[in-house]
């Protein structure tokens, strides 16, 4: 078939461009996409129909994006090349594959999941068509090298769209209180005297960062009536439709982000986008006192209600990271970065490199595929979707071409060493098929620093192997671990968990006690031991507010800001303390009622996910940070040019390094290793990791 377009002209341009059939199978047959048209793509019409009637679609190639298949940005000096979109981009989850419904395409049986036939069978319209761009259908499935084409372009077609309709699944009775519910607390916040005026300049539709402008407290205030026994089956009910699938599937968080305007389908309710993003905030800012509500009103113990916090904190990363990028004004992709890649950026590159990797998707590759379109064009570039190479080739190049990229190094920090990573993984390779144990400290993103320069902005440099097996970083050590679990000496009464007990193991301890939303049982993890690789928490009971509160007197607001630089100090002086044996400088115990004086609630929750999977450890030279729990005596301390937090490594061979993961070390965190470095004091040199 042949295409002819004056590109220098608007123009849209659609035609009907799949055969009906093959001749010798009568099935669908999908002609090829233009390859000297970038504006063009397939998308859906659904005709016209009563809800029992057959679905019967047509596919048609449309003009709808920009020349350079990015997004679109219309002013008066650069006027868009391209009318308005006319399609809507469906946002869902495609389902079980083997559950498969038939569909009319283009007069031929087409196979598509159950999910995706509910959503156009409720989408569809009695009396005009729909026109839908949907990724099982528009894309040539079967075609690997279209496949990653597409894959590529997706930021751009989700962008582009007239809207994005998301489609949570089918209705239930929960879910339309769910639905109304969300609206109950949309009520509370549009009742707000600021409430529509907060960002008049803002294109995020009916005003989104509004919520996020208030203070915590102020919020929660807003939606204080809807706190009641009479509303806990709505807050079950809103917890059931933030527990959907689709919230914690990996293509949605970019979808989603860059949607201009969306829609949220369940079953025959809508709401806009910003009524359930609001919902979404504030079933997470209210995740415990909705807990305690809940639970406080149950008549037996034996089986409490919980939304498992897992499920609490995807939809939350959903909304943090699409405020993220509305903030940042990202979305007019000309805007970002090219090929000078400044160091703020390239902090939100590995942000968005890491975003999906609790997110689920049928390919471990697509936990990168489905976001490129929100890196800088440079990186993206660097980045093309490859269905063909094995994963951890995949894995390889992504954080080579991040570091050739950017020229930092912050990517490999998301690599976290066990006992138990797969043959072959070099241990500086982060294994997007593998749920994080801990939060990265040199991720600003996750840990929230912004102050912290080790490397005293210097960028890296670094080479490869051919075979990408080992990475030669230039650096230096600045100290050897003496010694680690310095916490059991310092906090008596601290117990460190874990979610999942393993089947047989007559060194655990059952801790009903330690009881938490959605953890059915915990066990202690004595000193010394060696575990499976799960994240584990720690629990201080008392010793949290006696150590912080008695020291964080001494520290201004700004100090204050760093919550775990902060609690480090303060253990630090406990722990010189004791070593002194200097009992009277040792903070004492506290009344409760001294304790409830002191507001250490949010911070405690701060440090206590910081702290996640680590231990506190002493270095030969005397001081103290905080690393990895598998960082044992010998392993060593270094500054890496590029690296925005210090880093453990063990040599396993003369020459050869593993690494074990990022640290957090007091006197080494402001560059003062790289003064120490031009005075002669420490020695530069190449550390080869494998």
């Amino acid at each position: 078939m042949n295409y002819q377009h004056e590109s220098s002209e608007p123009t849209r341009e659609t035609q009907t461009v799949e055969r009906q059939s093959s001749p010798e199978t009568g099935t669908f047959q999908y002609d090829p996409l233009p390859a000297n048209d970038p504006r063009m793509l397939r998308v859906l019409d659904i005709l016209p129909g009563k809800k029992t009637d057959p679905l019967v679609c047509t596919l048609k190639l449309e003009s709808s994006l920009p020349d350079d298949n990015r997004e679109a940005k219309s002013t008066p000096s650069s006027p868009a090349t391209f009318e308005p979109a006319t399609y809507e981009a469906l946002s869902y989850v495609w389902g079980d594959p083997t559950r498969s419904r038939q569909i009319i395409l283009n007069g031929c049986a087409f196979g598509v999941t159950q999910n995706l036939e509910a959503a156009l069978r409720h989408l569809r319209r009695e009396d005009v068509e729909r026109r839908l761009w949907v990724d099982a259908i528009c894309i040539n499935q079967a075609d690997s090298r279209e496949k990653e084409r597409e894959v590529a372009r997706m930021c751009s077609i989700y962008f582009n769209c007239r809207q994005v309709v998301v489609w949570l699944g089918e209705g239930s009775t929960d879910s339309d209180v769910a639905m109304e519910f969300a609206n109950e607390i949309y009520r509370c916040f549009s009742e707000h005297p600021m409430f529509g005026r907060f960002d008049e300049d803002s294109d995020v539709e009916d005003d989104e960062n509004f919520y996020e402008w208030m203070q915590t407290n102020t919020r929660l205030a807003l939606v204080q009536g809807l706190i009641a026994p009479k509303y806990i089956h709505s807050w079950k009910s809103l917890h059931q439709l933030f527990s959907r699938a689709w919230w914690s599937r990996a293509w949605v968080l970019q979808e989603i982000t860059v949607a201009r305007q969306a829609t949220v389908f369940c079953g025959t309710i809508s709401r806009p986008w910003s009524v359930i993003s609001m919902a979404a905030s504030v079933a997470s800012d209210t995740f415990y006192i909705v807990h305690q509500l809940i639970n406080g009103e149950s008549l037996t113990s034996e089986a409490p209600y919980a939304w498992k916090a897992s499920h609490c904190d995807v939809v939350a990363q959903i909304i943090a990271k699409r405020e993220r990028w509305t903030q940042q004004d990202q979305r007019n992709i000309h805007t970002r970065l090219n090929h000078t890649v400044v160091r703020q950026r390239a902090g939100n590159s590995s942000m968005w490199l890491t975003a999906n990797i609790m997110r689920g998707c049928s390919l471990p590759q697509d936990k990168i595929f489905s976001v490129i379109g929100l890196l800088p064009d440079a990186l993206r570039d660097a980045i093309r979707p490859n269905y063909r190479d094995p994963v951890d080739k995949i894995f390889k190049d992504v954080v080579k071409a991040y570091i050739d990229v950017t020229r930092w190094l912050n990517i490999i920090c998301h690599s976290q060493y066990t006992p138990w990573r797969p043959v072959g993984y070099p241990s500086w390779m982060p294994d997007w098929t593998r749920i994080p144990r801990m939060i990265v400290y040199a991720d600003r993103s996750q840990a929230g620093f912004n102050f912290y320069d080790p490397a005293d902005s210097v960028k890296a440099c670094v080479t490869f192997s051919e075979d990408l097996s080992v990475l030669s970083v230039e650096g230096f050590a600045v100290g050897t671990v003496k010694k680690t679990l310095l916490e059991f000496t310092c906090l008596p009464n601290l117990v460190k968990l874990r979610g999942i007990i393993p089947e047989r193991d007559d060194n655990q301890i059952e801790a009903e006690k330690f009881h938490s939303p959605g953890v059915r049982k915990r066990w202690v993890i004595r000193p010394g031991r060696e575990e499976p690789s799960d994240p584990v928490v720690w629990e201080f009971d008392k010793d949290f507010e006696e150590l912080f509160r008695l020291t964080s007197e001494n520290y201004s607001n700004i100090e204050m800001l760093d919550k775990l630089d902060l609690f480090l100090r303060a253990f630090q002086q406990r722990y010189i303390a004791l070593q002194s044996k200097q009992a009277s400088t040792v903070p004492g115990s506290v009344s409760k009622d001294q304790r409830a004086e002191s507001d250490t609630s949010s911070i405690y929750t701060v440090v206590q996910g910081l702290l996640m999977s680590r231990t506190f450890f002493e270095m030969e030279e005397g001081q103290i940070g905080i690393a990895p729990d598998f960082t044992k005596r010998g392993d060593l301390v270094c500054v890496f040019k590029g690296c925005d937090a210090p880093i453990i490594l063990r040599e396993h061979t003369e020459g050869s390094y593993t690494f074990i993961g990022d640290s957090h070390v007091l006197g080494f965190m402001d560059g003062e290793g790289m003064k120490g470095l031009n005075g002669g004091k420490y020695t530069l040199q190449r550390f080869p990791i494998s």
